[in-house]
């Protein structure tokens, strides 16, 4: 990894004399490592939300069929994918 450059230099100053352990973090990362733990760790909570948003999203559409208030619409002859994208 050497001369690569790291998208966030600014991560390592943020950790640095923030806890004791802050320091042997670095040493062992680096400055590229800080940044890319931290840069992985912003990605993976979002991924986790996007999931989550997904999941939600897809729960919504089943309860709106199965109280019968999506009936109505669907039986004008929508496809379920249009009628997803503006419910």
């Amino acid at each position: 990894m050497g001369g690569r450059q790291s998208g966030s230099p600014g991560a390592a100053t943020l950790v640095r004399g923030a806890h004791p352990a802050a320091a042997r973090w670095l040493a062992v990362g680096g400055r590229a490592g800080a940044s890319d733990g931290f840069l992985a760790g912003t990605f993976s909570i979002l991924g986790i939300i996007a999931g989550g948003y997904a999941v939600q999203a897809g729960l919504r559409l089943r309860t709106e069929e199965e109280q019968l208030r999506a009936e109505p619409v669907l039986v004008t002859g929508i496809a379920r994918l249009r009628w997803g994208e503006w419910t």
